[in-house]
């Protein structure tokens, strides 16, 4: 591995015919008598398009494009010769860690008229900040936090190597004012190299992928079941099994937030080692006796493993009961939830993702199931506006499936970006096996969530005091509350966020009880996230309104807090069978629970070891 103080060697500078502007590259994979480097996308723009760019390590030797792709920045570049370049090796990190210290050798232009290119190695830390979209390839952007020197112009295409010597994303921005220009900025995790570059060679694409143990170290350990290993079933011939149906039983055994760190195997070994790790080679046996090609002698060997399996799986209450019995008594409830992002691009179509949780009492991970196909699962579903409830009809028949033979109160939370949140999607058609079709939010309680509470810069400065408004909201589920824990918006011609914000300090909720125009939307939900307030009801249109705001008091008051949901869904249910002129039709609620989030973001906010 090369020594950070050696990097310099693998750096390249690119410049242009004109020599006007400058960016960075480094050498990485080399090919007969051609080396390959990378660099930015916008890098390759700036000198003026793919026949300008040029290589001058004192050399200046034309460079050709290999691959470029404007979404992630990036760019492949070939020059021929340039034998002598330590070549860098390439990593993607696995998130085990919040923040990684990180060195970014770089190139800038010094001296007062800024025209003498310079190298120099800076210093810093990055962690994730969101993630690039281009069609439907999803990539980590990282955030630069630099500590020692700062970003300036010419950075663009420097490597971002971690501590052990490794390439593990590019820089791509340079970020913050004034003093603080320079000392944050943007890189793109090195992952999005294989998104586009179609002919990748092998050498290289082994190399990104994924770490694949640091989410098993987030899984509770305290079983007996963790003794399992793949030397459990040496009488099993798994030889005899096509690889196509046990891909399929792995993937279906598999926690739905296994897909974050791409749990990729190709071999038995391999898989049984995952699934052991994951506490679901019951699960995968499960899947696995079902295949339809399952030859009659090893569907009995994997039966006598599972009853093997079962020895040593931890009891659970009532399991010396007859069959019989488990008929006779009665289930007890579960609360499940179907947890839906809703992410718009800038094509007008949307990303659709979905995750189920059975039983929101489990405190762990393993509890997200997520509801979309393998195939889909790293990128979400894209579809038009007029195709999302047909989508998510699709989504909620499999969450159905997965509940089936269950006691189940089914709660539907939508994470909708804040120029969406008036957006009708309790009033969506599924399908009813007696009625064909009928409204969503008559059948289930659906609750609006905010997809800017998903962002990882709003949960560093906001979490905290979002968890102590929920804290309230949690003690008062038990009670009627009074309207006096409710701020109340109707004059919208005057409206001012910063005084509703403020206003919103001592409030668990929020109650808006006049149609607000589009107009002041934005800045009404700005006062909404950076209060943290986690209760708010509205309503979408203005109808009869002494009457409206006297039925929204009734609603918040009637029953305890935990049931304020169910009594909004049967407002609607009452308002199906009647005119547009009800309430039911336009009510909307935001009800924002912290400790409940998309499982890509729970695994961020659980620390190492926990």
């Amino acid at each position: 591995m090369i020594n950070p103080e050696n990097l310099e060697e693998s750096i390249v500078l690119i410049t242009s015919a004109s020599n006007a502007h400058i960016g960075t590259g480094f050498a990485f994979y080399r090919e007969q008598n051609y080396t390959y480097l990378i660099t930015c996308a916008h890098v390759v723009k700036d000198m003026g398009g793919e026949e300008n760019v040029r290589v001058n390590n004192n050399n200046d030797i034309p460079a050709d494009v290999v691959a470029i792709e404007n979404t992630f920045d990036l760019a492949v570049l070939r020059v021929k010769d340039m034998l002598n370049l330590p070549l860098l090796k390439l990593k993607v990190l696995s998130g085990e860690k919040k923040y990684y210290q990180i060195n970014i050798p770089g190139n800038y232009l010094y001296s007062s008229d800024h025209k003498i290119p310079e190298y120099k190695i800076i210093t810093g830390k990055i962690s994730q900040r969101s993630k690039a979209i281009q069609l439907q390839e999803k990539v980590v952007v990282w955030e630069l936090n630099i500590q020692k020197g700062k970003l300036q112009k010419g950075y663009s295409g420097a490597p971002i190597v971690e501590e052990t010597g490794f390439v593990v994303g590019v820089a791509t921005h340079m970020e913050g004012i004034k003093e603080e220009e320079g000392k944050i900025g943007r890189a793109i995790c090195i992952e999005a190299l294989k998104k586009i570059w179609p002919d990748i060679p092998p050498t290289i694409s082994q190399q990104l992928k994924r770490e694949s143990y640091t989410l098993t170290q987030l899984l509770v350990k305290d079983s007996n079941f963790n003794n399992i290993s793949s030397a459990s079933f040496p009488h099993i011939d798994f030889s005899g099994i096509s690889p196509e149906t046990i891909q399929k039983a792995y993937q279906n055994s598999l926690p739905a937030d296994a897909e974050i760190w791409d749990f990729e195997a190709d071999n038995i070994e391999q898989i049984l080692e995952n699934l052991h790790q994951f506490r679901r080679i019951y699960e995968f046996f499960e899947h696995l006796i079902q295949g339809p090609d399952i030859p009659p002698k090893i569907r009995n060997q994997l039966q006598n493993g599972l009853e093997k399996l079962a020895q040593k799986k931890p009891l659970r209450e009532n399991n010396n009961k007859s069959s019989t019995d488990f008929f006779s008594e009665e289930l007890e409830k579960v609360e499940s939830y179907i947890l839906a992002t809703l992410i718009p691009d800038e094509n007008e179509y949307f990303c659709l993702n979905a995750w189920l949780i059975i039983d929101d009492s489990v405190q762990n991970l393993s509890k997200f199931q997520s509801l979309l196909d393998h195939k889909e699962k790293q990128q979400g579903i894209f579809c038009k506006s007029t195709q999302i409830s047909k989508e998510f009809d699709l989504l909620l028949k499999k969450a159905l499936k997965y509940l089936r033979g269950k006691k189940s109160s089914l709660t539907i939370e939508f994470f909708l970006p804040s120029n969406l949140m008036c957006e009708e999607v309790d009033r969506w058609k599924i399908y009813d096996p007696i009625a064909e079709e009928i409204t969503i939010g008559i059948k289930y309680p659906i609750r609006l969530r905010s997809l800017e509470r998903l962002n990882l810069d709003y949960l560093d400065y906001y979490l905290s005091q979002w968890y102590e408004y929920w804290d309230k909201v949690k003690q008062l589920l038990p009670n009627k509350p009074s309207l006096e824990l409710f701020e109340h918006l109707e004059e919208m011609e005057s409206f001012n966020w910063k005084l509703l914000k403020s206003n919103l300090k001592e409030k668990i909720g929020l109650k808006v009880t006049r149609a607000h125009p589009q107009s002041i939307r934005k800045d009404l939900f700005r006062a909404i996230l950076s209060a943290t307030t986690p209760v708010v009801i509205w309503t979408r249109a203005d109808i009869e309104r002494r009457e409206k705001v006297n039925l929204i008091d009734e609603i918040l008051t009637f029953q305890p807090l935990c049931y304020l949901c169910e009594s909004i869904r049967q407002i609607r249910e009452k308002a199906d069978a009647q005119t547009e002129e009800h309430l039911g039709f336009h009510l909307a609620i935001l009800w924002e629970n912290p400790y409940r989030l998309t499982p890509d973001i729970m695994v961020e906010l659980i620390t190492p070891g926990q």
